[in-house]
């Protein structure tokens, strides 16, 4: 059943995405094209009209590039906010699933299309650096990261745990979302503006408990830093005690996240 939810929330999500997609590789394409028109024009002069071509199509692409992952993240959020809590949820709600598959469905479907969206923004990106701006920064870039896994002293804590730290960044945003639209839609008035004061809530919640997280994997401080001894995580090695209490403290507020969602959506989901 799991898998026929995400299938719908595709099939739900994947015109206006896909859109957003296809106008940065046109605006792509069309750049590249203008620009190399505008270099071999027959006359040995750039013509007005690839000028302006070119000038459209490099900022509709750099806006789309800018505000995409922003642009998607209202629009699966929009989504999740009509189908669950608005006159649609009288379907979702009833159908005959629980409720954390849903959860669960609409989860995994918006980790995935933030997947995508990076592995279209970052080519559509390169091209427009190294073709339309002639600029060699992506090489760098791509140096830097090849020489930082060549010279890694340990691969768990200096590489494995930021990647999985990336990975958790999409589900700890859509969680803190959804908790807050959850949240402000308890009430019978206002739900978007209670969703945006608990945001704040929220955010405070988030600074007390990373705090507390920091303060506590301190090593030779207090008598957690048994837990940091176990990890081989000494006051001296930096990386690895940012990585884990990064990933720890993701954990922990992506848990909390996922709870206050789940139990609002199986016992108190309000549709007046």
């Amino acid at each position: 059943m799991l898998g026929k939810i995400i299938k719908h929330e595709f099939r739900a999500t994947w015109k206006k995405i896909c859109g957003m997609y296809a106008i940065m590789i046109i605006s792509l394409l069309v750049a590249m094209v203008s620009f190399n028109l505008e270099d071999i024009d027959l006359n040995g002069t750039a013509t007005d009209i690839f000028r302006i071509i070119l000038g459209i199509s490099m900022l509709v692409l750099v806006v789309s590039l800018t505000a995409a992952f922003v642009i998607i993240l209202v629009l699966l959020c929009q989504r999740f906010y009509q189908s669950v809590y608005s006159n649609q949820g009288y379907l979702t709600m009833t159908l005959p699933v629980s409720k954390f598959s849903i959860l669960n469905g609409k989860l995994i479907t918006y980790v995935i299309w933030s997947i995508v969206t990076v592995f279209v923004i970052v080519p559509c990106a390169w091209g427009y650096i190294c073709f339309v701006e002639k600029s060699n920064d992506f090489m760098d870039l791509f140096r830097f990261i090849g020489d930082y896994i060549e010279n890694c002293d340990d691969i768990l804590y200096e590489l494995i745990l930021p990647i999985i730290n990336l990975f958790l960044i999409p589900i700890r945003l859509y969680l803190y979302i959804f908790a807050c639209l959850s949240l402000g839609q308890l009430s019978n008035k206002h739900k978007i503006g209670m969703a945006v004061a608990w945001s704040f809530f929220l955010r405070i919640g988030e600074m007390i408990i990373t705090g507390l997280i920091s303060v506590l994997f301190v090593p030779d401080t207090n008598p957690v830093s048994l837990v940091m001894i176990f990890f081989r995580i000494t006051a001296g090695n930096v990386m690895r005690r940012l990585n884990l209490i990064s990933l720890i403290n993701t954990l922990i507020i992506v848990a909390i996240y996922y709870m206050i969602t789940a139990l609002i959506m199986n016992k108190k989901v309000n549709l007046q």
